[in-house]
């Protein structure tokens, strides 16, 4: 009788090799599970005494080290030092999240010096394979404020007027400007002039009487500050007293509702003279502020050529700065400041284009009605007020003499003429001083050519 022999099943073998597998597998996932830190850093261009990099990082597993140091001249400079403690690596109870801000400063780590460097950033993630980030930036370290030094000797500047001052800046500076009587008048890179060599237009408001306390100012790219005086010499201008303006029921009648209907904004009762100061006072303070606003779109560039000229064949009605009352029934209702020129001519005389730039408003605007407002670039702009109808559009490039449309008597105006007024950076200034080719080579293409180039020159006009 032949030996019958069961088959083996390989129990325990199968057992054994799946126990393994399942090792291999979970030891696999924990090998994989998690991956490297995100790390967020406002990382700066540049630091100076003291200066702080802020930064977040995160880790699904969460954060197991952080360590951050400089570089520099074969050095490290250590900054940072941070190890998170957990139960295990599986479910790890370290911080998932962390957020550090690091004093980076010259006067904050112990011998950093001026020059290049490199800060280095390094997380470690609290996972199997401890997954690690390093990040590398370059930066400059400054210490030493920006060196400004002017370079046209001779400034002069009456009140209400404009003057233009050359100056050198140390590399690293990112912003300059000068500021006068609380406001600040950006510098520009000079074309064709060399390296850090800036011009800055600015503006002595008119009620601004000298002595002034101008200073120019710089901030480089790591918060440093510095300011100097310069050469300026400031006089001041006596401006005309007007006789009071009788204004009349009809006047109030016609002049308010256009304006009012235009601003829904102002909060206007059922009286008339009250609504007129609303209007010649809080709605003219916020349109001088969206002027100003509207120049820091200024084109970094000159747009302009030779001297601005006048509304041709018209009579100068009212100057810059003409102190003016207004009396309604016997009652002062306000006191103004005539910030531009009116020039009047015969009914809907055309309007011409000062000089040339781009049109940056053509819509009603408020006091000045009907108005175009032109940029000439670097902060220079011209206003044309109580118009009766367009000739151009927002965005247009227009030559001197263009066509921009017709005067009336939109908006605040009595009788048909436009209002002219010129602006360096939202700062009203005197016209006069635009319209004299002398006072525009004097003051300002001579001194720009002396250190630019030719194309910073007026063009001269055909014969």
């Amino acid at each position: 009788m032949p030996f019958y022999e069961p088959p083996r099943t390989h129990r325990l073998r199968n057992f054994l090799l799946t126990l393994l597998a399942l090792a291999i597998a979970a030891l696999a996932l924990a090998w994989l599970r998690g991956g490297r830190p995100h790390l967020t850093a406002s990382w700066p261009p540049a630091v100076g005494m003291h200066t702080h990099l802020r930064l977040q990082a995160r880790a699904g597993m969460g954060l197991a080290s952080a360590r951050i140091w400089y570089e520099q001249h074969g050095r490290r400079l250590p900054l940072l030092a941070r190890h998170w403690h957990g139960r295990n690596w599986w479910r790890s109870t370290r911080p998932r999240q962390v957020a550090l801000s690091i004093p980076v400063g010259r006067g904050d780590v112990p011998g950093l010096r001026d020059g290049d460097a490199t800060l280095v950033a390094r997380f470690t993630t609290a996972n199997l394979r401890r997954s690690r980030l390093t990040v590398r930036h370059r930066l400059v370290v400054r210490s030493v404020p920006p060196r400004l030094t002017a370079l046209t000797s001779q400034q002069y500047i009456v009140q209400g007027g404009a003057e233009l001052l050359v100056y050198r800046a140390s590399s690293g500076t990112v912003r300059s400007g000068v500021r006068l009587a609380g406001d600040f008048f950006p510098g520009h890179r000079l074309p064709g002039a060399g390296k850090g060599i800036y011009f800055c237009l600015f503006a002595e408001p008119w009620n601004v009487r000298p002595p002034l306390h101008a200073r120019l100012f710089g901030v480089d790219d790591a918060g440093n500050r510095t300011q100097i005086a310069f050469p300026l010499h400031a006089f001041a201008q006596r401006f005309r007293k007007r006789p009071p303006f009788l204004l009349t029921r009809e006047d109030l009648q016609r002049l308010l509702p256009p304006i009012l209907a235009h601003e829904p904004q102002l909060h206007a009762g059922a009286h008339l003279g009250p609504n007129f100061v609303l209007v010649d006072q809080t709605l003219a303070q916020s349109q001088l502020r969206q002027l100003a606003r509207l120049s820091r779109h200024s084109v970094h560039g000159f747009l302009w050529h030779g001297a601005f000229e006048p509304l041709p064949h018209a009579a100068l009605e009212a100057r810059f700065a003409d102190q003016r009352q207004f009396v309604y029934r016997g009652h002062v209702l306000d006191d103004e400041v005539h910030l531009g020129d009116d020039l009047a001519s015969v009914r809907h005389t055309p309007i011409p284009a000062a000089n040339a730039g781009r049109v940056m408003m053509a819509s009603y605007f408020g006091i000045y009605g009907n108005a175009v407002v032109l940029d000439h670039g670097y902060g220079l702009m011209t206003l044309y007020g109580h118009m009766h109808d367009f000739a151009v559009k927002v965005g247009e490039t227009v030559a001197k003499g263009q066509l921009l449309g017709h005067s009336d008597s939109t908006g605040l105006a009595l009788g048909d003429h436009v209002h002219f007024s010129v602006m360096v950076d939202g700062v009203m200034v005197n016209p006069l001083e635009w319209w004299d080719p002398h006072w525009i080579q004097a003051h300002l293409w001579t001194k720009l050519a002396k250190f630019g180039n030719t194309q910073t020159q007026p063009r001269r006009r055909p014969q």
